[in-house]
């Protein structure tokens, strides 16, 4: 049923906007980190918290395997709504706010991974500057 705040009705509209702007929230966030190891990579500026903290294996490794966690949960999510509806015979079932968890979980999960990987090329291009420029001034 529908979550009520102060009188505020919370119900299906708010699960699928929140859901929306978490999605949004993560691509604006991909696209900061994206353009700004762009930017140090043609060291047009250099690497700040965040970089470095990408740069960092274990963290990236953390966000992908969180990425395949949310995959994962949601197909064992949407099994389950998938069960209830045969079990019902294929009649209509009410499980909508699942639903919009799930298909959430499923995006959030795909869109991470993904951008996880398209974030490492710039990861390991500006590892191989640093191990070259590391290199030549161990050679001076």
């Amino acid at each position: 049923g529908p979550i009520i705040i102060h009188g505020v009705y919370l119900q299906y509209h708010a699960n699928i906007f929140a859901s929306l702007m978490a999605l949004v929230g993560l691509q604006m966030m991909v696209f900061g980190v994206a353009s700004q190891m762009y930017a140090v990579l043609y060291r047009f500026t250099r690497p700040n918290i965040t970089t470095r903290l990408f740069q960092k294996r274990r963290f990236v490794r953390f966000l992908f395997f969180l990425g395949l966690i949310s995959i994962l949960v949601a197909i064992v999510l949407g099994a389950q709504i998938v069960l209830l509806w045969i079990k019902s015979g294929f009649s209509p079932i009410f499980e909508l706010h699942k639903a919009i968890f799930t298909f959430f979980l499923l995006s959030f999960g795909l869109q991470l991974t993904f951008s996880v990987i398209f974030l490492s090329i710039f990861f390991g291009e500006i590892r191989r500057l640093e191990d070259e420029t590391f290199s030549v001034e161990e050679c001076s």
